[in-house]
């Protein structure tokens, strides 16, 4: 395995970042299969960041109100910079996110990551009071059904899509 180089048109700061941090052409590693073996294992532990640290601010937004909520929103913001910065890289690399096949997994993963961040901003509203009276658990299950049918509805159409590229193979 061997990690591309940054492109060699602009150099920025995020493509420094990542040439340090990567380590390309140093032994940080160890040996192509060390390196693999280092770059699953980071990756492992960032999904499991991107998923248990916002689910659990929004459970503490919900316990602890109004004195947690600022704290909340700075660690939510330093843990979601670093996602988008790992988007914009992977797609100067010329890959394609709209490319990834919505299936069962990728829905609850999306689920797993996006439902913790409407969570936190419900439970933010509640805490500074902009939601008030009984209506203020209408919208979180009118959202919990929201994101489920999208979530069907995505999952559908990939249904679809998959029948019609395998009736088109037969062809």
């Amino acid at each position: 395995m061997t990690t591309s180089p940054a492109p060699t048109s602009r150099i920025t700061v995020l493509d420094r970042i990542a040439d340090w941090a990567l380590d390309p052409d140093g032994h940080t590693y160890g040996d192509e299969r060390e390196r693999l073996r280092w770059y699953e294992g980071m990756a492992t532990a960032a999904m499991i960041q991107w998923i248990a640290l916002p689910w659990a601010a929004a459970v503490l937004v919900w316990v602890g109100g109004r004195p947690v909520a600022p704290t909340l929103v700075v660690l939510l913001a330093l843990l979601y910079l670093p996602i988008l910065l790992c988007a914009r890289y992977v797609a100067r690399r010329r890959v394609d996110p709209r490319r990834i096949r919505w299936t069962t997994r990728t829905i609850s993963t999306a689920l797993l990551v996006g439902v913790p961040y409407l969570l936190f901003l419900f439970g933010l509203a509640r805490a500074y009071h902009l939601l008030a009276g009984p209506p203020v658990w209408a919208v979180p299950l009118g959202a919990a059904f929201g994101i489920g049918g999208a979530a069907v509805g995505v999952r559908l159409d990939a249904r679809r899509r998959n029948r019609a590229a395998a009736a088109e193979e037969l062809d």
